[in-house]
């Protein structure tokens, strides 16, 4: 049952989460716990999202995207190749990054040992995700900008009329703002 899979995938967030804030001494532990069943149930039921076409092992930050860098990438390879009928995912609450990867680990779409590039210097893995982080593919830098951009993506492939479904995840301290 893809309930019991949820549960195990949440499970999994919550402790890889703790154990890695434990580790390094500091982390967002607090989106953790409130996130993981959320994550879990989105990435293992609702999403329809292709095969990761990212690398498990995320390249270094190759600078941001311009007509001038050929080398810089979004994170949202690693939630399948675009398609018109797949899902987009739009991570609106940045800080909620190490939650997100570890749902990518879970789910088998970014590997374990990834954690060990989390906000390291020149990385991609980075504690407040941006685009080129896994699972990231918009910076969404002040709260609730998630929202206004995913709403943008949404109206375009409504005019291309695509039938994929755009999703944002929003936190509630998000709302407040």
């Amino acid at each position: 049952m893809w309930q019991t899979q949820v549960k195990t995938v949440a499970a999994n967030i919550r402790r890889r989460v703790f154990e890695h804030t434990l580790k390094h001494n500091g982390g967002y532990l607090s989106q953790a716990c409130s996130s993981a069943d959320l994550l879990a149930t989105l990435y293992v039921q609702v999403l329809n999202l292709g095969p990761s076409v990212a690398p498990p092992m995320p390249p270094p930050f190759a600078g941001p995207p311009s007509a001038d860098n050929p080398y810089s990438f979004t994170g949202a390879g690693y939630h399948g190749e675009r398609h018109p009928a797949r899902d987009r995912f739009f991570v609106s609450p940045a800080h909620y990054a190490l939650v997100v990867y570890a749902a990518l680990i879970e789910t088998g779409r970014l590997a374990p040992e990834a954690l060990d590039l989390f906000n390291q210097d020149g990385g991609s893995m980075e504690m407040i995700g941006a685009e080129h982080s896994p699972g990231m593919e918009v910076t969404t830098g002040s709260l609730g900008q998630g929202l206004s951009q995913a709403v943008g993506v949404a109206l375009a492939r409504r005019m291309r009329k695509e039938r994929g479904r755009v999703w944002v995840f929003l936190s509630d301290g998000e709302l407040q703002e």
